[in-house]
């Protein structure tokens, strides 16, 4: 039998806060500002969910008031998901406030019951509140319904035969509760085709969910990349120095796992775990394979300011998210040099975005090349890509001007206020745009020179309107 580690963190919209007096966080309600989520103190003075912001600043004027912010909630979660990965690699969150822990034949932490004494102290002393049940499937609504301790697996079904209705998610507790079925216990003495005929088949897969009848369906976080290195702290890392060391400990083992297999490494994280429970994550990536802890070390260096360490880290582990065969030199635009523009390239692409520009098979101007990356194979030229002298200096935005005569080979252009004298140098050119642009969508193109001896390419779109297009060389 599966046996799970369920922590319920009832507070952690206001935990996360960490603040040192009350808190609570709100929202909106139709017009209305209502408490969502009160931490200890602020429940001590006698606020409440559901009281509205002012009568909460009438009771406690120094109230800490955040609104209510899910997605921080839930990466808040997430990141105690990574931390719970210390006692089992199968991690999993159960929104809104459960971190789930598969720790079937996990026995490294003395026992079970070892085991959730040990994440239940570690959390507190990072200032959660926690509530922690080891047990089978039922894990999740146990918790929730207030359990705490080691579940026997003989005695789950006790447990599940009282839990209340109001636990289990996706059951129409209240309508239940109006026919005088209240508890679990209630439901498994009625025919199954019964409760489905009532209330849906939705009811009934619950049922069996909770009650084990069906496997829990559970998604864990990605577990550990096989290519990863982990370090534990006796004593926990606050200074640069520290953190930089450890760092290069971390690249030096992963650099040699890569070298053992063939690879190279593409993308790179750093997760951090602070003694409060915190996990801090740094992603690093490079152009081009590279599996060399200095070049490695670089990138990062550029990134660990925005580490907080607060009261230190205590563990530290590398991952690799993507991966290369690096079996000799890739070639690239740089061509020989490649391998020695690869380090700098990646250092800037770090704070800045890197893109160069490639030929792209389009007839229509605008179309004709496309940002890649630095590092990207040079593509094959298009045919007829550069059989016409195109412009050295595209404008983002075209310029109206005036032309004269407007329907005919031009003479004089109005251009910002001056009128200038032309000489045709070519032209004109009929483009068809392509076909989702609609009929009627062409362009005349004529390469002119004015004569201040400026080189441009205008063009003449429908409703004989004129725009200049670029600067010629």
């Amino acid at each position: 039998m599966r046996r799970f580690l369920a922590l319920h963190l009832p507070r952690l919209p206001t935990d996360r806060l960490r603040t040192l007096g009350p808190a609570a966080t709100w929202n909106t309600v139709g017009p209305r500002r209502l408490l969502v989520s009160v931490d200890e103190m602020a429940e001590a003075v006698g606020l409440r969910p559901g009281q509205s912001v002012a009568t909460a600043l009438a009771i406690s004027p120094k109230l800490a008031l955040a609104r209510s912010d899910e997605p921080a909630e839930a990466a808040a979660l997430r990141r105690l998901a990574l931390w719970a990965r210390r006692y089992s690699p199968l991690t999993a969150t159960d929104a809104p406030d459960v971190v789930l822990v598969d720790i079937t034949g996990v026995g490294l932490f003395g026992g079970e019951e070892a085991l959730r004494q040990d994440a239940v102290a570690r959390l507190r002393r990072a200032g959660f509140a926690v509530r922690a049940v080891v047990a089978g499937h039922a894990a999740v609504p146990l918790v929730r319904a207030g359990a705490e301790g080691v579940v026997p697996p003989e005695r789950e079904g006790a447990f599940i035969h009282a839990l209340p209705l109001g636990v289990l998610p996706g059951v129409p507790a209240a309508e239940l509760a109006a026919l005088g079925l209240r508890r679990v216990g209630d439901l498994q003495v009625l025919p199954p085709a019964t409760l489905a005929l009532r209330f849906g088949q939705g009811l009934l897969n619950a049922l069996e969910r909770w009650t084990g009848q069906r496997p829990l369906p559970v998604q864990p976080l990605p577990p550990p990349l096989e290519i990863a290195a982990m370090r534990d702290f006796v004593e926990p890392l606050v200074t640069r120095t520290a953190l930089d060391r450890a760092l290069a400990l971390l690249l030096e083992d992963v650099s040699a796992r890569c070298a053992a297999a063939g690879l190279g490494l593409r993308r790179l994280r750093l997760l951090c775990w602070r003694v409060d429970g915190l996990v801090q994550e740094l992603t690093v990536g490079t152009g081009a394979p590279s599996r060399d802890p200095l070049h490695l070390a670089r990138l990062f260096a550029g990134r660990m300011e925005q580490l907080e360490p607060g009261l230190g880290f205590e563990r530290m582990a590398l991952e690799a998210l993507e991966t290369e065969r690096q079996d000799a030199a890739q070639a690239s635009l740089l061509g020989r040099g490649a391998t020695d523009l690869a380090g700098p390239l990646d250092h800037l692409d770090q704070r800045l975005r890197l893109r160069r520009l490639a030929p792209a098979p389009s007839h229509w101007p605008e179309h004709m090349a496309e940002p890649v990356s630095p590092h990207a194979l040079p593509a094959a030229m298009p045919d007829g890509w550069a059989s016409t002298h195109w412009p050295v200096l595209w404008l983002r935005k075209p310029e109206t001007v005036g032309v004269t005569p407007p329907d005919g080979t031009p003479a004089r252009m109005l251009w910002r206020g001056q009128s200038w004298r032309l000489r045709v140098l070519d032209g004109p050119a009929r483009l068809e745009a392509p076909w989702w642009h609609g009929p009627g969508a062409t362009r005349d193109l004529h390469w002119v020179e004015i004569s201040s001896g400026a080189r441009l390419l205008l063009s003449r779109e429908a409703e004989w309107r004129w725009l200049l297009r670029g600067h010629l060389p």
